[in-house]
């Protein structure tokens, strides 16, 4: 994630802004992030949605814990 007081910069260095739980399993993938700003956060929170997934197809069809949007809040650093 970036920072900007004005849309045309100048930009923060990049930071990571949240870490899906699901990017430790073994064979889960996580994917599409995007921000909500319609969503309103609590305390100015940014609301994302993002996606996990599995690499093997099988596994996926074994594993209904995986393959459904979430949704996090990112607090303001």
């Amino acid at each position: 994630m970036r920072a900007a007081r004005v849309i045309d910069g100048p930009w923060s260095a990049a930071a990571t802004a949240y870490e899906a739980p699901e990017r430790t399993r073994d064979g889960v993938f996580v994917y599409s992030a995007k921000a909500h700003p319609e969503l309103q956060g609590a305390q100015g929170d940014l609301v994302v949605s993002y996606c996990s997934n599995r690499y093997d197809f099988t596994d996926l069809v074994n594993d209904d814990s995986v393959y459904f949007p979430r949704f996090a809040r990112v607090a303001p650093r």
